[in-house]
């Protein structure tokens, strides 16, 4: 497989699904390596700040949104 085809399968997801089984085993692992990210981590990212809902309660500690957020009155700070 060349290096065209090898990048085009990491790229691209729908080209990488006509890959046969044995193509597919054949690639190098990806280079920026494997993400694992649990499902708890996910809900707590909102731009890398803790998410505040309508009613400017935090839905993670109070701590972390009372350093961050400037209106800590509303947050119960």
């Amino acid at each position: 497989m060349s290096i065209v085809d090898i990048v085009r399968a990491m790229r691209d997801p729908a080209y990488r699904a006509t890959l046969t089984e044995e193509q597919r085993a054949a690639l190098p692992p990806h280079p920026a390596g494997a993400v694992d990210v649990s499902d708890t981590e996910l809900a707590l990212v909102v731009g890398g700040l803790p998410r505040v809902t309508r009613n400017n309660t935090c839905t993670i500690s109070t701590e972390a949104c009372c350093s961050i957020d400037t209106t800590s009155r509303l947050n119960g700070c």
